[in-house]
């Protein structure tokens, strides 16, 4: 990342119900470490469904198979189908 802030837009790819709510993306925790490394919180929103009720949680998780590749975990968003695009805001601070 050259900037201090920026956004990383992905697409929604897999839909797991299990005990939990689960959207895979086509990103990972190789195109957005902070989540994975440090737990940070990232604002994700359903483009297109800005402005709608926030009703569903779910976690959101990178493509890679490791146990830390979360982007938001028992995250409220709205509903979230398959190919929807997601933008995630990234702001750095140091």
């Amino acid at each position: 990342m050259t900037g201090p802030y920026g956004c990383l837009v992905t697409k929604a790819i897999h839909k797991k119900h299990t005990y939990k709510e689960y959207i895979g993306v086509d990103a990972c925790a190789a195109n957005l470490m902070r989540p994975a490394m440090y737990s940070a919180y990232h604002y994700i929103t359903v483009m297109g469904k800005e402005h709608a009720l926030c009703d569903h949680k779910y976690d959101i998780v990178g493509s890679l198979c490791e146990n830390n590749d979360k982007f938001a975990v028992d995250r409220m968003l709205s509903e979230i189908e398959k190919r929807i695009i997601l933008q995630r805001l990234i702001v750095l601070i140091f």
